[in-house]
């Protein structure tokens, strides 16, 4: 672990360990984990509810993939407009590759999300699970093999002491 997490592990370590034994029980570790969980759910059910209302433009209760795609691009600093009448117009999008990468994966997990009847139209809830699939259990597996990949950083399908002690400085992995 670098020595700039290292203070960030013990404030964490700290409130974990309630009982001040200098050890973390099992217990704790639980309790711990169940109260950042019940804490992320409770600010992603809030975040969705806006971000939901902004992506579907139209009030209908549902949001179409080429709804989410032209409000993402143009929060990247896309023309709103242009990405709208260029998706109307099934014309190809002028991104660079990375956002390219990123519209991929997004796409991978817009489908995800979408429950059955598949209709790749996602209703409020369906949106909660593709902006956090963490609190879906039919995204988790998705999720995994998501977090696996970024932390495989040589590609080899497994993972390295190095990509391991990178999660000590992600801030999806460590929130104080």
């Amino acid at each position: 672990v670098q020595t700039c997490a290292l203070p960030i592990l013990m404030v964490i370590f700290s409130k974990v360990d309630v009982n001040v034994a200098a050890r973390i029980s099992p217990k704790e570790m639980l309790h711990w984990i169940m109260e950042k969980t019940a804490e992320h759910f409770q600010e992603a059910v809030k975040e969705n509810k806006l971000h939901f209302r902004a992506v579907d433009p139209d009030g209908d209760g549902h949001v179409s993939w080429d709804e989410y795609k032209v409000k993402f691009l143009a929060s990247k600093g896309h023309n709103e407009r242009e990405i709208a009448e260029a998706i109307k117009n099934h014309e190809e999008l002028k991104v660079d590759e990375e956002t390219q990468e990123v519209l991929g994966n997004l796409r991978d997990r817009w489908y995800q999300a979408d429950n059955p009847p598949a209709d790749l139209l996602l209703t409020e809830d369906e949106f909660l699970s593709f902006l956090h699939p963490e609190h879906s259990r039919g995204m988790l597996k998705f999720m995994v093999k998501e977090i696996f990949r970024d932390l495989d950083q040589d590609g080899d399908k497994q993972l390295s002491p190095s990509g391991m002690a990178a999660t000590a400085l992600d801030t999806r992995f460590v929130s104080t």
